[in-house]
């Protein structure tokens, strides 16, 4: 297992880089889950697929939305550690 400790703080659009997850996941860590699954029917339907086709499928996990459902204070700074551990 490796680790790295930094201090930083959130900034630029929060996608440099993200996790590829499950759909339980990101339930939670995205507080408005709801709104993803929504997006994802109303694309289907408009595509002319069925409703839930692929829904449930390639959720990722970006940088911002870890800072925002760890604390909800945006624009301050943080110690932030890392810990990789291969499974």
């Amino acid at each position: 297992m490796k680790s790295v400790t930094f201090e930083g703080e959130a900034t630029g659009d929060g996608e440099c880089f993200c996790w590829k997850v499950d759909f339980e996941t990101f339930k939670t860590i995205e507080r408005h889950w709801e709104n993803e699954i929504q997006y994802r029917q109303i694309c289907n339907i408009d595509s002319g697929l069925s409703k839930n086709e692929g829904v449930y499928d390639n959720f990722f996990i970006y940088p911002n939305q870890v800072i925002s459902h760890l604390t909800d204070q945006y624009k301050k700074k943080y110690k932030i550690t890392v810990t990789l551990e291969e499974i």
